[in-house]
């Protein structure tokens, strides 16, 4: 299994949770695991932010991230990559955004697609 979840939730998870960060940037204070992989593009991410989020703007994102990230990954070497980064703990993929939506809910969907278990790690 391999969760999801967000930097303010990392004090409250247990510790065989391994957390992997697959934000373009890291807070100052995090010094764990990254996966820069999975991250999203600059230029996506500027676009994002200037963008007004709506619903459209979700999907245009969505279509973006999977052309330029997600098409050159094979799934199962992500999670295998993932796994072996986490070693013999349960990798937890973190970004920033608390709710709502995030590049890492369309990984999650990804991954599940391909036959691989990720689900949001709720505590």
């Amino acid at each position: 299994m391999i969760y999801t979840s967000y930097f303010g939730k990392m004090k409250s998870f247990p510790k065989n949770f391994e957390p992997i960060c697959i934000a373009r940037w890291k807070p100052k204070w995090y010094h764990g695991k990254v996966l820069l992989t999975l991250a999203p593009p600059d230029h996506l991410l500027r676009w994002w932010r200037a963008s007004n989020k709506s619903w459209q703007s979700q999907v245009q994102f969505m279509k973006v991230y999977k052309d330029e990230v997600l098409q050159w990954l094979v799934p199962r070497a992500v999670e295998k990559m993932i796994k072996q980064i986490a070693g013999d703990k349960i990798p937890v993929l973190v970004c920033f955004e608390a709710n709502g939506f995030c590049h890492r809910h369309v990984i999650a969907r990804w991954l599940k697609a391909n036959g691989i278990k990720c689900e949001e790690w709720n505590g």
